[in-house]
């Protein structure tokens, strides 16, 4: 349909590509997350395939063949279900669209004026003789000519108004805006009774009353979204490290 009005279009030499705008996305970040529920121990598996060639000599002559293997790991994470919120800049920049279209529309003119003047040049022979009886005078292709011509010239016209014209008025300027959303995802966690969990670490010596509190003051920091994951991590170790 949009190529049917660019060959409409084409008498006029309006064109088919103006300006639009391709969104071209920034890096995301994260600006806020809040724990859900309790940790639970997860488990994944990952699987590798190996594959060679080994080589041994028998009597003299070499033999060789193909060696493979796969190998499984698991791995248990203590996760919790979060709930983060994203930003994610990003840019609306002027591109022009509808190129192909006049393009596509320039090339099917110039196909149909070939084919008028192809047409026009065979009716404009017979097979018969002047005298003969079935012998009629053959249109002149003149007609032809002048219109295929002319549609060749408009399917030219156009492809080059296209590159040369369009689109029309000057280049739009770059929106930049930011898109906001929270979404529900897996983040690794603390407190599942791992080995390694840095919940264990108080275990061997309580903590006094004012490592509970800073820890309970990191907590709530931490189920405010006022630190990241990775900064309460390393904030409650350096203060179990420090008992």
């Amino acid at each position: 349909m949009r190529t049917l009005s660019c060959l409409l279009a084409a008498t006029t030499f309006m064109g088919c590509t103006k300006w639009g705008t391709n969104a071209v996305l920034g890096p995301r970040h994260e600006v806020e997350r809040r724990l859900l529920g309790s940790p639970s121990v997860a488990t994944s598996k990952s699987s590798s395939l190996s594959a060679g060639f080994a080589g041994a000599h028998d009597g003299g002559v070499a033999v060789a063949g193909l060696s493979g293997g796969t190998a499984s790991l698991s791995l248990t994470h203590c996760v919790q279900q979060a709930e983060i919120t994203y930003e994610q800049p990003f840019e609306l920049q002027p591109v022009p669209k509808g190129r192909v279209n006049d393009v596509a529309g320039g090339v099917v003119l110039g196909f149909v004026g070939l084919s008028i003047m192809m047409i026009a040049k065979v009716r404009s022979h017979t097979i018969f003789e002047p005298g003969d009886p079935l012998y009629e005078q053959p249109p002149s292709p003149a007609g032809g000519y002048l219109v295929g011509g002319a549609m060749v010239g408009a399917g030219v016209g156009l492809i080059a108004y296209s590159f040369g014209s369009l689109p029309k008025g000057p280049k739009p300027a770059v929106q930049a805006s930011t898109k906001r959303w929270t979404q529900t995802e897996l983040v690794e966690s603390t407190g599942c009774g791992l080995p390694g969990d840095p919940a264990l670490a108080g275990q061997s010596a309580p903590p006094n009353a004012d490592t509970a509190a800073r820890l309970r003051q990191l907590d709530q920091l931490r189920a405010a979204g006022s630190i990241t994951e990775a900064e309460y991590q390393q904030k409650r170790r350096a203060i179990l490290d420090a008992i």
